[in-house]
C-alpha cells in the first residue's frame, strides 16, 4: 500500500512538474534558499549474544545560495537524535551542531531536478558526559519546484549519515546509517 501511494504521488508530481510552471528561478545563479529536512534510519544488527536496534532522527534547518546554476552552498544547524535497543537496555543520544552543505541540481524536465549532495559538521552533546565529533552524510533523489521568481521545492532523498562523538574516559558514541528522507523550501 504505502508503496503504491509512493509511486502514485511521484506520477502525479512528475506530470504536475512537466506540464506547469515550466520557468522557474530554482537552480539559478543568485537564488536564495531557505529549508528544512528530515531523514530517518533504522537497522538492526544481531551480534549473536543480542539483537540491537538503532532508530535515528535527523533535522537540518539550512540557508544556501546558488553560486551558478545548479550549484547551491550553504550551512545551517543540525540535530540527531539516536535510540539503541540492546535486550532491555535502551539508551538514547541527541546531538546538535553548526553544518557546511554543498548540493547539485540537475535539472530533468520542468521544474523536474535530479539532486544530491553533502554536509560536515561539528556536533556536541552533553548526555551525562560531554560529547563532541564531526558528523558528515549524503543525500541524493529527485527534486519538484514550483513556482517562477519566488517558490518552492520539494526533494525525496535516499540519505547516508555518519556521525562519531568521542569524550572524556574513552567515551564513544558511533551513529551510522542509510535512510530516508524529505527537504522542503523556499527560494527567491
Amino acid at each position: 500500500m504505502k508503496k503504491s501511494l509512493f509511486v502514485l504521488v511521484l506520477l502525479l508530481a512528475v506530470s504536475m512538474a512537466t506540464t506547469s510552471f515550466a520557468d522557474t528561478r530554482f537552480g539559478k545563479k543568485g537564488t536564495l534558499t531557505a529549508a528544512g529536512s528530515v531523514s530517518y534510519s533504522n537497522d538492526t544488527a544481531d551480534n549473536g549474544a543480542s539483537e540491537m536496534k538503532t532508530s535515528e532522527i535527523d533535522f537540518a534547518p539550512t540557508v544556501g545560495y546558488f553560486i551558478m546554476d545548479g550549484l547551491l552552498i550553504g550551512g545551517g544547524l543540525g540535530y540527531n537524535s539516536t535510540t539503541k535497543e540492546v535486550g532491555n537496555n535502551e539508551e538514547d543520544t541527541s546531538a546538535l551542531g553548526v553544518m557546511a552543505i554543498v548540493q547539485y541540481y540537475y535539472l530533468l524536465q520542468g521544474t523536474l531536478f535530479l539532486g544530491g549532495g553533502a554536509h560536515v559538521g561539528y556536533f556536541s552533546t552533553d548526555e551525562g558526559t560531554e560529547l563532541s565529533g564531526i558528523g558528515f552524510g549524503v543525500q541524493a533523489g529527485p527534486t519538484i519546484a514550483f513556482g517562477g521568481k519566488f517558490g518552492g521545492w520539494v526533494s525525496l532523498l535516499a540519505t547516508f549519515d555518519s556521525m562519531t562523538l568521542k569524550g572524556d574516559n574513552d567515551v564513544e558514541i558511533d551513529n551510522t546509517g542509510f535512510g530516508v528522507g524529505t527537504e522542503l523550501g523556499l527560494f527567491f
